[in-house]
């Protein structure tokens, strides 16, 4: 099994039982002590309650425990899983459709954010991946056509 990291982007569930309860995002550190217990720090790219995806944990903070910990339920809190580390060009197409270029940076507004929630990259490499996205896709497309 891979070791989560800093830099990893994760899943993390909030109960055991329940798969449709979760927030996506990318650690940012590990080892945080808060009320007694260490955390990762995760900083959420997606969240989803119930099944349905919640706009407002976006770019929030999350602390849920290191794998590993000690539940007072008994047992180990072992509640956050590795997710690939390259986003699904679904992913990519809903960030690159928002992008607004102008002078040598790009800045991206993550579709349905609000306009507060905007990101800077510079405009070589947000042109860089808009190509690659759009070879993807067009070899997907070729991929998915009928013989």
């Amino acid at each position: 099994m891979t070791e989560i990291r800093v830099g990893s982007r994760v899943r993390s569930y909030d109960f055991r039982e329940r798969r449709d309860c979760f927030i996506e995002g990318v650690v940012t550190e590990i080892g945080r002590v808060i009320e007694g217990c260490p955390r990762y720090v995760i900083r959420a790219t997606r969240a989803v309650v119930g099944g349905e995806e919640i706009e407002g944990a976006i770019g929030r903070e999350y602390f849920p425990p290191v794998n590993g910990t000690r539940s007072l339920l008994g047992g180990t809190c072992e509640g956050v899983e590795l997710l690939p580390a390259t986003p699904t060009l679904a992913e990519c197409r809903k960030v690159l459709d928002a992008i607004d270029s102008g002078g040598s940076w790009t800045h991206i507004k993550p579709a349905g954010r609000p306009a507060r929630e905007v990101y800077a990259i510079p405009r070589e490499l947000a042109e860089r991946v808009r190509a690659l996205l759009t070879r993807f896709e067009e070899e997907e497309a070729k991929c998915s056509r009928p013989s």
